[in-house]
């Protein structure tokens, strides 16, 4: 018997979201099972509005309402260097209401900011309405606690209100600073891999964001030799990336202008086929058109992405 606190469709009036921006449609629309996407940006050029329209692709009901419930699916998005009010704020500027996601169970915030130092502090707070993660050691430990938190919303624990299994997608923003926070361990980046990987096995498809600073991903420009002069850290992020853009279907990055800010852009925008996409995956929808492209950031947070000469957004 579904749980008595179980929201419904005739309780919430539909959402009322904003239009899909033409150009990464299929790249933000839901994810095909088992399917990792990579999101890249700097300090100049980040990721948050990526995010905040992907959060309004994986929420938006299908073409056809009848076959389609609230609690059929769920969000679990972890960010680790943004808390809830930022993301909130962000949200509502692009038309997205996540405090009623939140309300209604579609989408479950998992704050790896607040109490990321906390250890004694992990879980959920008396009366708080996120998750909180924190460090218990190491990077991988973290996303292990994770993958706790997405088995719970798919099977429909008592915390998030329902009482059937549901597909769960998995949003992570700076996993990056998870791996940073462990300083210099060697193993660091292979043993968060592998936690990935067996978080990846509860979801139906995960959605990375990383920091991409040219330090990062080219650690050798400080010595002669290939690795001689990197710090641990530039060498672990480097690592982390280059496998985790291997094993995913779509990356796509963010670079501001050579020129610095412009009236009409703010930056480039580039998608590019992953290592894990397969013969077989166009098939399953799991391939999209590479580009490069200009977009547009306002300051309603509005976008705008296109490709000379024309705009599209």
């Amino acid at each position: 018997m579904a749980s008595a606190t179980q929201p419904t469709n005739q309780s919430n009036p539909p959402l009322s979201l904003p239009p899909t921006i033409p150009l990464l449609e299929h790249l933000l629309a839901t994810p095909p099972a088992d399917s990792l996407t990579i999101l890249t940006g700097v300090l100049d050029a980040t990721t948050n509005w990526v995010i905040a329209r992907l959060l309004v692709e994986l929420v938006r009901p299908p073409a056809d309402p009848a076959n389609h419930t609230e609690d059929e699916s769920a969000v679990v998005f972890a960010s680790f260097l943004r808390d809830w009010a930022f993301w909130a704020d962000l949200s509502r500027r692009v038309g997205l209401d996540l405090p009623r996601l939140r309300a209604t169970k579609q989408l479950v915030f998992v704050d790896g900011l607040t109490r990321f130092f906390s250890h004694h502090m992990w879980g959920e707070a008396a009366g708080a309405e996120n998750r909180t993660l924190g460090w218990k050691g190491s990077a991988a430990q973290v996303v292990v606690d994770l993958e706790a938190i997405v088995k719970e919303v798919a099977r429909g624990g008592e915390s998030v209100g329902f009482g059937r299994k549901r597909k769960v997608v998995v949003v992570l923003d700076a996993l990056d600073f998870v791996l940073a926070a462990g300083g210099d361990e060697p193993h660091a980046p292979l043993d968060l891999l592998e936690a990935l990987l067996g978080l990846r096995e509860h979801v139906h498809s995960a959605t990375i964001a990383l920091h991409a600073a040219t330090p990062f991903l080219v650690p050798s420009q400080a010595g002669s030799a290939p690795l001689g002069d990197s710090s641990p850290l530039e060498v672990s992020a480097a690592m982390l990336l280059a496998s985790l853009a291997g094993q995913a279907r779509a990356v796509l990055s963010l670079r501001p202008l050579p020129s610095g800010v412009a009236p009409d852009a703010s930056g480039f925008l580039r998608v590019t086929r992953g290592g894990g996409v397969g013969d077989g995956d166009e098939d399953k929808g799991g391939v999209m058109e590479e580009m490069e492209a200009l977009f547009f950031v306002a300051r309603d947070s509005k976008v705008q992405i296109f490709k000379r000469p024309g705009i599209v957004g």
